[in-house]
C-alpha cells in the first residue's frame, strides 16, 4: 500500500502555458502557490495519481502480497494439506480469490492513504456534491488492482521462485508499453488520431475510471477481460497438469 502511495504522488496534475513545465502531484502538494495559480482541486489530485509510473509498477506491486502469502505456503507444505481437505475446484477458487482480492486491496488502500494525504493538504473533506465522484476511482482502483494480478497469478501455477514471479509480468508490461509506445509516436506523427485512442485503451490504468463515460472505455474493458480469461485458463491448465 504504501509504495502505491508513493507512485500516486508521481503523476501530472498541472502544466504550464508559457513554458510547458509539468507539476506533479507532489509539487502541488507542498506548494500551496501552485494550487491558486493553477487551481488544482482536491479530486484533479487523486485523478491525476494513475501515473505512468503507477501504470508501470502496479502488476509488480499488486502482485507482492498474494506471491509472498503463496510462497510462504509452500515452505510450509501447506498446499499438500489444504488439498486433502478441500477439493481441486474449491482450492483454484480460493486462490484466486485470494490474488485478486490482495491486489485489489493493494491498490485501493494505497490510493485511500495518498487521498488521506490530499484532504489534509488541502484543509478539506471532499464536497458532498462530488462524493461519488471519489467513489468511482476509488472502486475503479480496487479493480485496476484486481486486474494486475493476473500475468502473476497465472505465473504461480509453474513458477516457484518468488522474485521472478513478480517481476515477470512487470517485465512483459514494460515491454508491451514500450512497444505501445513506439507505436503511439507513429500514429501522432501520421495524424492518425483515431488509432492513438484505441492505443490509449490498451493501458489497464484506465480501469480506474471505468465509472466514467469516455470513447475507448470498451476497448480498455474488452481486453482486461481477455487477460483475466487467459490467465485463468493457463494457471488451470498448468496447475492441473502439476497436480494430478
Amino acid at each position: 500500500m504504501l509504495a502505491i502511495m508513493v507512485l500516486c504522488f508521481t503523476g501530472v496534475v498541472a502544466t504550464s502555458a508559457s513554458n510547458g513545465k509539468s507539476y506533479t502531484c507532489i509539487d502541488v502538494l507542498i506548494n500551496a502557490d501552485l494550487r491558486k495559480r493553477y487551481g488544482v482541486t482536491s479530486l484533479q489530485m487523486i485523478a491525476a495519481a494513475i501515473s505512468p509510473y503507477m501504470t508501470m509498477f502496479v502488476p509488480l506491486v499488486a502482485s507482492v502480497p498474494y506471491v509472498l502469502s503463496l510462497d510462504e505456503e509452500r515452505r510450509k507444505n501447506n498446499i499438500l494439506f489444504r488439498l486433502i481437505r478441500i477439493d481441486k475446484k474449491t482450492y483454484f477458487i480460493s486462490e484466486y480469490l485470494s490474488a485478486v482480492i490482495s491486489a485489489g486491496v493493494t491498490v485501493f488502500g494505497g490510493m485511500i492513504l495518498y487521498s488521506f494525504i490530499v484532504f489534509a493538504a488541502f484543509g478539506s473533506l471532499p464536497a458532498p456534491d462530488l462524493f461519488l465522484s471519489y467513489i468511482k476511482i476509488f472502486a475503479g482502483s480496487f479493480i485496476y488492482g484486481m486486474n494486475s494480478v493476473q500475468l502473476a497469478f497465472a505465473f504461480s501455477a509453474f513458477i516457484e521462485n518468488k522474485f521472478i514471479c513478480c517481476t515477470l509480468p512487470y517485465a512483459l508490461t514494460y515491454a508491451f508499453y514500450t512497444f505501445l509506445s513506439m507505436i503511439t509516436a507513429v500514429a501522432l506523427k501520421n495524424g492518425q488520431f483515431e488509432l492513438f485512442v484505441k492505443i490509449q485503451a490498451l493501458y489497464k490504468s484506465n480501469l480506474v475510471y471505468v465509472f466514467e463515460k469516455n470513447d475507448y472505455l470498451k476497448i480498455t474493458v474488452i481486453y482486461a477481460l481477455i487477460i483475466q480469461v487467459f490467465s485463468i485458463v493457463m494457471y488451470i491448465a498448468i496447475w492441473s497438469k502439476k497436480n494430478k
